[in-house]
């Protein structure tokens, strides 16, 4: 894992694209869009600095399937194994 916070981890596949979803709503215009390896989003103008670990981050508008498959290949190692992504 990438990182020394755990990733955030998903019920379903179908919360995951309901968070997909809700990243993929904020990401627009001039904006940088950031998701936090906890799961809370933050969209910023400008420069920026984390105090936090980042998951990922979007500048300008990211469709769905950008970001889906983003968040997917952040739950692989380096090394190419996969980390557990869902609960269930």
């Amino acid at each position: 894992m990438r990182g020394d916070l755990k990733m955030k981890t998903f019920k379903t596949e179908k919360e995951f694209k309901k968070f997909c979803k809700e990243v993929a709503n904020k990401t627009w215009g001039k904006y940088t869009t950031i998701i936090f390896k906890d799961g809370t989003i933050s969209t910023v103008t400008g420069s920026w600095t984390a105090q936090k670990p980042v998951w990922a981050s979007f500048t300008g508008e990211a469709s769905l399937k950008q970001i889906e498959n983003t968040l997917k290949a952040s739950y692989e190692t380096d090394e190419g194994i996969r980390i557990k992504m869902f609960e269930e």
